[in-house]
């Protein structure tokens, strides 16, 4: 059951980025995901929106403060 969760979980992830990009939501993606999860999002969205990922960061970020996670982007992607 868990890993249908998670499956469902980033097709829901991977259909919000599509819902997003059709409504003009964003221009370009900084996709930032635990590894499997990140992997999982990848393989459900399609091109259109693989097209709009500047950087993906495979990580897990989540106990990071904005403001530490801000700074690590900043220093990720320069």
């Amino acid at each position: 059951p868990k890993g249908v969760n998670i499956d469902n979980f980033s097709r829901e992830i991977a259909k919000t980025l599509e819902e997003g990009r059709i409504s003009g939501a964003y221009h370009k993606l900084i996709i930032v995901l635990a590894p499997k999860l990140n992997g999982l999002v990848s393989q459900h969205m399609n091109k259109q929106v693989k097209n709009k990922v500047s950087y993906n960061i495979p990580k897990d970020l989540t106990h990071l403060e904005q403001f530490e996670l801000f700074n690590y982007l900043v220093k990720y992607i320069g």
